[in-house]
């Protein structure tokens, strides 16, 4: 198995191109052409091996075979069996995955250092700790107060905002992607994380709240969303405000402070 188990599928593509073959042709097709895809290249020429994985006794499966190759759906090419577009796609999907690569490597290696010049030179004055937290924000989600005008509490809650370390963004990466069905995903809109560290500077319990809630709710998905961050972002916030909407209220004790005073007031009104 390839480490990308994941390819560009045209399905018209296909109905086109099995339009003029017989079942057994079809049935060999599809199983082939996935092998390939699944191992990143072309696969052993085993007629007895096909036969098996499509459930077809060997002759009809090496038939099958034969008219695919005299049809140039397959190729066959010392000892292996290939087909042409398979390996233009598994090619660009191998370059897609290593500039993937390369960016986060690069994404890594500029956080690293920013990490340690921060470490090592003096400290940070409050307004670029400000700036560096935006920067995972979107630009409608940050602070539109200047710096001049923080109060004390506002300047508490910017100080409390998570740390985006490397090793923090590594983490609340991986842990997502797991939790969404995304390891492998090359879409490299899926490196800006800030619709969940708003959440962990809000106070969200990242590990024990937001990834039991994105992987509840990737169970549920049949489509790959266009936007997932967001779209899960969006999905977790609304199972919260439901959460909270459906906790019964916790009617006041009749020795509680507040319960007193409305019957001293109650009292008042029906003396007067």
């Amino acid at each position: 198995m390839s480490d990308a188990p994941w390819v560009k599928w045209y399905a018209g593509d296909f109905l086109n191109g099995i339009a003029d073959l017989n079942p057994h042709e079809i049935a060999v097709y599809a199983v082939v052409l996935n092998r390939i895809y699944d191992a990143g290249e072309p696969i052993p020429d085993d007629v007895g091996k096909i036969a098996r994985r499509c459930n077809m006794r060997p002759s009809s499966c090496a038939k099958a075979l034969d008219g695919l190759v005299a049809a140039d759906k397959l190729q066959r090419e010392s000892g292996f069996i290939t087909n042409r577009r398979a390996e233009k796609e598994i090619k660009s999907r191998q370059e897609v995955g290593e500039k993937s690569a390369q960016s986060a490597h690069t994404r890594w290696q500029k956080l690293n250092k920013k990490d340690n010049e921060n470490n090592d030179g003096p400290m940070r004055t409050h307004s670029k700790r400000i700036c560096e937290s935006d920067a995972y924000q979107k630009p409608e989600a940050r602070s539109q107060k200047p710096e001049a005008i923080l109060d004390d509490d506002d300047k508490a809650k910017s100080s409390s905002s998570v740390s985006q370390s490397r090793e923090t963004l590594d983490h609340i990466e991986h842990a997502l992607r797991e939790a969404a069905g995304l390891d492998h995903d090359p879409d490299q809109s899926l490196s800006d994380l800030s619709p969940f560290t708003a959440m962990i500077d809000e106070g969200i319990d990242f590990d024990r709240s937001i990834i039991p809630k994105v992987r509840e709710i990737a169970r549920k998905v049949k489509h790959r969303p266009v936007r997932p961050w967001a779209y899960f972002a969006e999905s977790v916030a609304n199972s919260f405000a439901a959460e909270r909407a459906r906790k019964p209220r916790t009617a006041l004790s009749i020795n509680s402070p507040e319960r007193k005073a409305e019957l001293d007031e109650l009292h008042r009104i029906m003396a007067e």
